[in-house]
């Protein structure tokens, strides 16, 4: 596979995949409501439906690897993206803009700033995939590691971690967060 254009099948498969990472709280919560059997149903369903663009972009249209992840991003997305927020947000009696508000807010402030990142990178270094790959793993641990702290990781497990460093280096076992 030419750098590229894997790049671009990942991309495309980002892209879809984002929906369903997003909302997989969602489906832990209608799942232990036992409300989970519509979404899964409407998954299959796309699921189902994307199979023949696939195989009409790999085969007549000769879109590529590229192409054939499109339909799979769009079934994704319309699964997970579309359908699971508004049942959700249904089923849990939210609002449906409050509820993607509360439930888009941190991934994207987490997302956007490394994307700009990504983007940068790839700009600047352009195809030398080894050089991509450090810089973007650095980025990501320069920029990621300090919004999921802030945003994703729960406060008792920093106060844990601190704690055992702090008791490490001081002698101290009390901290605040």
């Amino acid at each position: 596979v030419v750098y590229g254009a894997g790049s671009t099948v990942l991309a495309v498969l980002a892209v879809g995949y984002l929906g369903l990472m997003i909302y997989r709280p969602a489906r832990n919560i209608l799942s232990g409501m036992n409300a989970h059997g519509r979404p899964a149903a409407v998954c299959l369903i796309v699921s189902l439906c994307a199979i023949p663009w696939v195989l009409l972009a790999l085969g007549p249209l000769q879109w590529g690897l590229a192409g054939a992840a499109l339909p799979i991003a769009v079934s994704l997305t319309v699964a997970h993206g579309i359908y699971l927020p508004i049942y959700a947000s249904h089923r849990l009696a939210l609002p449906l803009k409050q509820y993607v508000w509360e439930s888009m807010r941190d991934p994207i402030c987490c997302a956007v700033p490394y994307a700009v990142c990504l983007l940068a990178i790839r700009l600047l270094i352009g195809d030398r995939p080894e050089a991509v790959l450090i810089c973007t793993a650095i980025a990501g641990v320069l920029v990621l590691g300090p919004l999921y702290w802030r945003k994703a990781v729960p406060p008792s497990f920093k106060r844990g971690l601190l704690e055992k460093l702090l008791a490490k280096s001081t002698g101290r076992t009390k901290v605040r967060t």
